[in-house]
């Protein structure tokens, strides 16, 4: 069985001021900092064989936290990206909101419909996810993996691990920032074994307001 331990990076400038960042650059704020030393506190004992990451500058810099005292080299992935948003990225929710209701509504009402312009499409990033999953299972079968990643990537490979349709990617658990998501991959069947865990963040204080 191959085990794959995906963290959704830590808070990024873009989730504190509100904004889609898509596949968009944003780096981690001071919160998002705490929360990736109090994960790596927790997993200082876990072994893993192989370390991937979205090459996306929040999720990796959040790798390199946690990963730092570790002899291990971080394989920078594409697959693991965020959804690209196209002419949202680096919008203002509010904004987007206003310009743009019926696709900001497709997206967390009716995601398995949801289009916009230069974007992708739920189907487009689960595609990308079963891609990794079957990848590393495939050439690292039976080894322990940390994949640092996205939201959306993390739910759309959440949904087909439990063949749930896209429709339905919204409706789980609450995958925050540094949460650790696993999904187990024996003989090509998926299997979700945990989501969203993150009792790691009660260590630290939890805040009102973002920190920068």
């Amino acid at each position: 069985m191959t085990k794959i331990s995906f963290v959704r990076h830590g808070q990024s400038t873009s989730n504190c001021q509100k904004r889609l960042q898509g596949q968009g650059e944003s780096d981690i704020t001071e919160l998002g900092l705490l929360q990736a030393q109090s994960l790596e506190r927790r997993l200082k004992n876990s072994k893993f064989d192989f370390i991937y990451s979205s090459p996306l500058k929040r999720a990796l810099k959040t790798a390199e936290v946690i990963t730092k005292k570790r002899c291990q080299p971080i394989i920078r992935s594409d697959l693991l990206k965020e959804i690209n948003l196209g002419i949202w990225e680096g919008k203002l929710i509010e904004d987007i909101q206003r310009e743009t209701p019926k696709e900001y509504d497709d997206f967390n009402l009716r995601p398995h419909i949801f289009a916009i312009t230069g974007g992708e499409t739920f189907e487009e990033v689960q595609k990308r996810a079963e891609k990794f999953l079957n990848y590393v299972s495939k050439e690292h079968k039976d080894k322990s993996i940390l994949a640092f990643s996205h939201g959306v990537l993390i739910r759309t490979a959440c949904a087909l691990a439990e063949k749930k349709p896209l429709s339905e990617v919204w409706n789980t658990d609450k995958i925050d920032n540094t949460s650790i998501t696993v999904i187990s991959v024996e003989n090509g069947n998926f299997k979700v074994t945990s989501l969203g865990e993150d009792s790691h963040l009660h260590l630290i204080q939890k805040e009102t307001s973002c920190m920068n």
